[in-house]
C-alpha cells in the first residue's frame, strides 16, 4: 500500500451508497457481517478507477511559494505566466509565455505560473524554402 494513486471519488462513493444500502436492508446483523462490509469497502477503494495525473488540467502555481525549474519547462524550457503590463491602457494582468529562469527569478512581476500543456503528436510539415530559391 505504498504507491499512492489518484481515484474517481464520484464512482467510489456511488458503489459505497449501493453497497450501504444493500447490507442494511436485513436487520440482524453480527460482527462477522460488519468486518465483512470493511473489508468490500476496502476492495472499492482498491478497485477505483485511477485518474492519470497527466490528463488534469494544468493549475496555476505562486512563484515565490513553488518556482519553476527546468523539468517545467516545454522543450524549449517555456512556462506560462502571468505577468503585470504597466503599459497598456490603466495597466492589467496578461499571460505570457516565458522561460522558467525569468519567471523563478521575478516573482515580483511573474507572481503566477503553470506548465504548458503538452502538444499531441503533429506531422511534421513539409519544409519550404523561403528565400525565394526554389
Amino acid at each position: 500500500m505504498d504507491e499512492v494513486r489518484l481515484i474517481d471519488g464520484n464512482a467510489l462513493e456511488q458503489e459505497m451508497r449501493e453497497f450501504a444500502a444493500q447490507i442494511f436492508v436485513g436487520c440482524h446483523r453480527t460482527t462477522t457481517d460488519s468486518e465483512e462490509a470493511v473489508h468490500a469497502c476496502a476492495d472499492m477503494v482498491s478497485e477505483a478507477p485511477t485518474i492519470d495525473p497527466e490528463s488534469l488540467p494544468p493549475y496555476w502555481r505562486k512563484t515565490a511559494e513553488d518556482p519553476p525549474t527546468r523539468e517545467d519547462g516545454n522543450e524549449i524550457g517555456s512556462i506560462l505566466c502571468a505577468g503585470y503590463h504597466c503599459n497598456i491602457r490603466d495597466g492589467m494582468w496578461l499571460e505570457n509565455i516565458m522561460p522558467w529562469h525569468v519567471v523563478r527569478d521575478n516573482p515580483g512581476t511573474f507572481p503566477l505560473w503553470m506548465p504548458l500543456p503538452k502538444l499531441p503528436d503533429l506531422p511534421v510539415p513539409e519544409r519550404r524554402c523561403m528565400m525565394g530559391n526554389d
